[in-house]
């Protein structure tokens, strides 16, 4: 798997893993990931939609964020701390 393929994942909430970049369905959320649980990307759930972390960190991590754009249409951002509260308030069934 190549990071270009990662958009049809991230459009279908897929899991997949492809270099430092990741995603996986945690409860009701699907979380992409840039080389941790400890930066997401961005966050889906049926309530909220898209939720987008607005920090940048490294320039591989900027090119997670273009392929994470190119699939994500419509979005809250917001920063990354926020971002792991409403993973952390969520992370159940």
């Amino acid at each position: 798997m190549l990071n270009a393929d990662a958009k049809e994942f991230i459009e279908n909430h897929w899991p997949f893993k492809v270099n430092n970049m990741f995603a996986k369905q945690v409860g009701r959320m699907y979380i992409v990931y840039s080389y941790g649980e400890h930066w997401p990307l961005a966050v889906w759930t049926d309530g909220t939609g898209w939720m987008v972390n607005v920090e940048k960190v490294s320039r591989t991590t900027d090119r997670h964020y273009h392929i994470v754009a190119s699939a994500v249409h419509e979005c809250q951002v917001m920063p990354k701390d926020e971002l792991l509260s409403f993973i952390k308030e969520n992370d159940h069934d």
